[in-house]
């Protein structure tokens, strides 16, 4: 078998030792099972300062916003919002100080980070599939939306509108 292929989960020998080639999954491979996990929803935990919160993360409806259920300490649930087009990126596995600090440490495929700014925000799912369902449905998301938003805010800066323009 060539070396230089890359055949999805199989494996070959070079040297005497068994190496395997795992494609990770394209954008383009989000399924419509994937979407319809992101809008049901599911828990996650959520890292922060070194402690983990488990909550319950979901896609509203318009497809522009992920949502999450927080504390019931005082007895109700208060729902908050994250726009998708304030997210600049989704990083697989443990890449953030957050979650390399952690400990117990979480197994790599289970974790996600959304970076927004400067800010990481950084997640643990039950599973792999949890995982990458929230990690291609949300970078399919992001493709459809952030270039039409972003570019229209950098434009809309550069070329403010005054009275006199587009007047006919």
């Amino acid at each position: 078998m060539d070396a230089k292929k890359d055949i999805r989960g199989s494996g070959h020998k070079k040297n005497g030792v068994l190496l395997l080639a795992v494609k990770p999954r394209d954008t383009d491979d989000v399924t419509p099972r994937d979407i319809k996990t992101l809008q049901n929803g599911t828990p996650l935990l959520k890292i922060r300062h070194k402690k983990t919160y488990r909550r319950f993360f979901y896609v509203a409806r318009d497809m522009k916003h992920i949502c999450y259920r927080g504390s019931r300490k005082f007895g109700h649930s208060t729902v908050h919002m994250c726009k998708l087009n304030d997210i600049d990126d989704i990083r697989e596995g443990k890449l953030t100080d957050a979650l390399q600090k952690l400990k117990p440490k979480p197994r790599d495929e289970f974790c996600f980070s959304l970076i927004r700014g400067k800010k990481s925000y950084d997640f643990i799912a039950r599973n792999s599939d949890e995982r990458n369902a929230w990690v291609t449905g949300l970078r399919k998301l992001l493709k459809q939306k952030m270039p039409i938003h972003k570019d229209y805010d950098n434009i809309r800066k550069a070329y403010p509108l005054t009275s006199s323009v587009c007047q006919i």
